[in-house]
């Protein structure tokens, strides 16, 4: 009896070794593979910018919607988030309204968030729960990991700071009623998958170059606002050269749309 006790410890004892084995080369497998990924990306691959159109003056191009004025915005898209943590030199991004498209890296849900974005060529920073955009000593940071919610652990805040400050984006929820609206009627997440299987950049600056890149049809749902989040926290300059050029282009538009009234004729 002491025997097969003995035998059958022995036997237990070699199943848990073999176990740890295993699982030790599988977590060094793992980590390689990790690392492999790393290195295979480059960051010039990593985020994909489709501007829907410009004016002729190099501004964004208003469309008449009716009675509505409306500037479709810019897309960021992260192609590879997150396959580690990284540091890099980011694109020229074009600031102002635009809608990021990123995949939670606990959930692996696709987001569509709106985010107040600066212009420039930013320090792009991954990490596991968060990514962040430095514009000198300003930043912009996407939290996917809420831990002062936790009932909505996993919904993606929005926080722009300036220095140690920050602040948190009154509406940083990626399931609003207008970018489900706007992602449903687009058909982004076409646009996405084109863009993100190797159109980097788009040919033509216009609607018909996003329309050839994800073949989407562009009925843009975010109206010209006269405010911003940002408020006093970070550099009016930036912000206030954007929206003089959106404004510039939303006169425009309705001078035309008034024009347009007027030159119709009536049968009396």
């Amino acid at each position: 009896m002491a025997d097969h006790i003995r035998t059958t410890q022995n036997c237990v004892l070699r199943c848990f070794v073999l176990a740890g084995i295993l699982c030790t080369a599988e977590v060094t497998e793992g980590q390689l593979t990790h690392r492999t990924r790393d290195l295979r990306v480059s960051p010039a691959d990593e985020i994909t910018i489709i501007d829907p159109g410009t004016s002729s003056e190099f501004g964004p191009e208003a469309l008449v919607n009716g009675q509505q004025v409306e500037i479709p915005p810019p897309l960021l898209i992260h192609n590879f988030y997150y396959t580690g943590d990284r540091d890099f030199r980011g694109p020229v991004f074009p600031g102002g309204p635009t809608v990021v498209v990123v995949e939670h890296p606990k959930t692996g849900v696709r987001l569509y968030l709106d985010v107040n974005m600066l212009p420039g060529s930013p320090r792009v920073v991954y990490r596991s729960s968060y990514i962040d955009y430095h514009f000198g000593d300003q930043r912009i940071r996407i939290q996917f990991c809420n831990a002062l919610a936790p009932l909505h652990y996993h919904q993606p805040v929005v926080r722009y700071g300036r220095g140690d400050r920050w602040i948190q984006a009154p509406s940083a929820d990626s399931s609003s009623a207008g970018i489900t609206r706007w992602v449903s009627r687009t058909g982004l997440p076409d646009a996405v998958k084109s863009a993100s299987a190797g159109a980097r950049t788009v040919v033509n600056r216009s609607a018909d170059g996003i329309r050839r890149t994800g073949e989407i049809v562009t009925t843009p749902v975010h109206l010209v606002v006269d405010s911003t989040i940002l408020g006093s926290i970070l550099k009016p300059d930036p912000e206030a050269d954007a929206a003089a050029n959106r404004d510039a282009a939303v006169r425009r538009a309705a001078d035309e749309l008034t024009d347009r009234d007027r030159s119709i004729r009536t049968l009396r």
